[in-house]
């Protein structure tokens, strides 16, 4: 499919297949949608399929061309109608010349000929002439009708193309033509033809990966994916809406609110703006009420109402087609309507909207919410409330939105707090990190660096800096910023103990990796001072694997020890995200082994960790691993991990990437194995990937038998069992 179509391949093949399946008499296809999903770029595409196959003729009218007449006819026949016309008999042949202007009087002086008696073609004359130009076509190659925003079509032109539908018996005459959703289907297709020949495609909301993907390629530019999620409800999947918001937000960027509504362009909330000013006060009351809750249960919208006339008013708002009931929940009836009525609110209307939601709001994370955007002054109380929430929302799996709490805490700390707004900045960029949005993050930490001077409260802001760099710049900064970190805190040994793990990862992806083993058995010794069982698994982690690297087989002592060490540990701190924790190491090392199955069972329990949590920061690097696993997308047949249900994370290769091509030279090559075993290894995956990742594991004599002793297998009962042998 043509690499500029997004998300809407199933239709297109749909439309090609009936049509193949149709040819052999007249068929027709309606594209139908609302405005902006996307039936022209699916029209275009399935004509230029077509093609290959029909004669096409096509047309676009717009609403401006609808007064003149016979324009559409004139579009779709205007470069083949000279060829047919001398071979359609008279007077048929005369109207469609006078019809389409062919007639050379017609062209220079229409007045004057029918000022000298002429007079226009008879309607019946006129159809039947058409009729038999699209015989005529017919008889070469099957031909195709295709019609764009047939609801523009002029009067004229529809009723002769109606006129010749229904009288086509077997010829191979197809129509595809794209309309609005309501209303009935143009040219009276469902009508004219039996319904085994006539098929309606109705367009619905494209994916949020669709959407995340048009974004990219049209405007050049990866949304965060929470941004790219809310950017999605708030356009309800339709990719012209999408386009505009997004266009919006890149103009004129600014930090969103969590639950705030996407801004809507002035061009798009035209469209709704007209629809609101018409409903009553009640109605817009309960409107503004709804589009300020994130979660509009309705009975905390009645309660919020305060008044025995919210029955009523909610349901004047259903009746008006404002709203919808999806069970216990209001939703407006389109996505636009929220942003639009959010919008029209001064700034002291929403805050009574907040502050009236609040009041009656039983969630905490809800609760605080409204009561930061109720606010018109800095409360230590309800930042406190706010530190809650985040910590709620953390707990949950949602570091998105911990994140705007604690940005929300932020900015409602008293300025006689300085250190308080600096801690919650702090906690907010960690937050803003888990959840992917590491941009923010960045941002955050280095308006909170221009202000801390050197010394150890600088170090953890270096930090977590430098692993933003890795992140996003590379390694190079990253381990000048982790060498800096180290040198600004000396005395603190679990800050250093982090330090020199992610140099050592770095001086791996340098390729270095006698450095990187030093590094972390470094880093063990100040784990071990810093009585960190957690720091010290970690470290345990990365010396296995760097000595695995270099060729001295498989430390089972050091996995069963780093995995205990982590078992005991308590939850990893969110400034700390670390690239190798140890069950991911030894996930890597069973794939290395040729231990596929136990690998991705290792790999499959921690990205679901990763999910659980909302660590979406560490989601790219696993994502390459099970890639290397499933070569075949073997885990997508299966019902395990889907690669096309997972959102893109930009275009950026992660960092595993760049550490495979370092370490390359120092594994040296793998001896020729001849025999099955290597004609099954390259049906696999590319060879080059198997030749140096497991090429350690082959020269130790076979770590595969000790590794596993070391690690236990999963009971029959697992969701994510061994495949059997191949």
């Amino acid at each position: 499919m043509d690499p500029g179509l997004v998300g809407r391949d199933a239709e297109i093949a749909t439309i090609l297949g009936f049509l193949s399946t149709a040819s052999a008499g007249p068929a027709a296809v309606a594209i139908t949608g609302d405005a902006g999903i996307g039936k022209t770029i699916t029209w275009k595409h399935v004509i230029q399929a077509a093609r290959r196959s029909f004669q096409v003729l096509s047309c676009q009218p717009t609403s401006a061309e609808r007064p003149l007449a016979f324009s559409a006819l004139d579009d779709l026949l205007g470069d083949v109608v000279d060829e047919v016309l001398p071979r359609v008999p008279e007077p048929a042949r005369g109207a469609v010349e006078v019809a389409l202007l062919r007639d050379v009087q017609m062209r220079t002086s229409p007045r004057s000929r029918f000022e000298a008696g002429h007079v226009w073609p008879e309607r019946r004359v006129l159809a039947r002439g058409i009729l038999a130009v699209l015989r005529i076509l017919a008889r070469n190659a099957s031909l195709l009708i295709a019609v764009d925003d047939a609801q523009w079509l002029d009067r004229p032109s529809a009723a002769v193309l109606e006129f010749c539908l229904r009288r086509l018996r077997c010829e191979p005459v197809s129509i595809v033509l794209t309309s609005r959703t309501s209303g009935r289907v143009p040219l009276g297709l469902d009508r004219a033809l039996p319904p085994e020949r006539f098929r309606r495609v109705l367009l619905g909301p494209l994916s949020p990966g669709a959407i995340g993907e048009i974004l990219r390629s049209r405007l050049g530019t990866t949304l965060p994916r929470h941004t790219l999620t809310r950017l999605y409800e708030a356009c309800g999947g339709n990719p012209f809406y999408a386009l505009e918001s997004a266009h919006a937000l890149l103009e004129h960027p600014r930090v969103l609110r969590t639950n705030e509504p996407i801004p809507v362009p002035q061009g798009l909330s035209d469209l709704v703006r007209h629809r609101v000013r018409q409903l009553t006060p009640d109605i817009r009351q309960v409107g503004r009420l709804v589009a300020a809750s994130s979660d509009p249960q309705e009975r905390l919208i009645r309660a919020a109402c305060g008044d025995q006339e919210s029955w009523a008013s909610i349901d004047q708002a259903v009746d008006a087609g404002l709203l919808e009931r999806d069970g216990e929940l209001l939703r407006f009836t389109h996505p636009l309507l929220r942003s639009v009525l959010y919008a029209e609110m001064t700034l002291e209307e929403r805050r009574q909207v907040h502050q009236r939601l609040a009041a009656r709001a039983g969630d905490v994370e809800e609760r605080a919410w409204h009561l930061a955007l109720g606010a018109d002054r800095p409360s230590e109380k309800i930042a406190v409330m706010l530190d809650h929430a985040a910590r709620h929302a953390a707990s949950r799996g949602a570091p998105e939105a911990a994140a705007a709490l604690k940005e929300q805490a932020t900015r409602l700390t008293p300025a006689s707090r300085p250190g308080s707004a600096t801690e919650r900045t702090v906690q907010a960029a960690d937050y803003h990190f888990r959840a992917g949005d590491i941009a923010r993050s960045g941002e955050l930490i280095q308006s909170t660096l221009v202000a801390c001077p050197a010394g150890p409260n600088r170090a953890p802001l270096l930090l977590r800096l430098a692993t933003i760099h890795y992140h996003q710049s590379g390694w190079p900064l990253a381990e000048q910023m982790f060498r800096q970190a180290e040198q600004e805190a000396p005395d603190d040994p679990a800050l250093c103990a982090h330090a020199e793990q992610e140099l050592a990862f770095a001086r791996l992806v340098a390729g270095d990796l006698p450095a990187a083993s030093r590094l972390a058995k470094g880093s063990l010794r100040l784990a071990a001072r810093a009585a960190d069982p957690r720091l010290e698994a970690n470290s345990l982690g990365r010396i296995a694997l760097f000595e695995f690297l270099q060729g001295t087989g498989v430390r089972r002592d050091l996995l069963e020890r780093a995995e205990s060490l982590e078992a005991l540990a308590g939850e990893e701190p969110a400034e700390r995200l670390p690239m190798l924790d140890p069950s991911l190491v030894t996930g890597l090392i069973l794939k290395w082994c040729d231990r596929l199955d136990e690998a991705r069972l290792r790999l499959a329990g921690r990205y679901q960790r990763a999910l659980d949590c909302g660590d979406e920061a560490s989601l790219p690097f696993l994502l390459y691993h099970f890639s290397q696993l499933e070569w075949g997308g073997e885990l997508g047949s299966r019902g395990g991990i889907r690669a096309g249900g997972l959102p893109r994370r930009g275009r950026k290769p992660p960092a595993p990437y760049a550490a495979r091509h370092a370490v390359l030279p120092c594994l040296g090559p793998r001896p020729p194995r001849p025999g099955a075993r290597g004609a099954r290894t390259r049906q696999r995956g590319p060879s080059h990937v198997r030749k140096h990742w497991q090429c350690p594991a082959r020269r130790t004599g076979g770590c595969g038998p000790r590794l596993r002793r070391a690690v236990p297998r999963r009971s029959p009962g697992h969701p994510l069992q061994p495949r059997s042998p191949r």
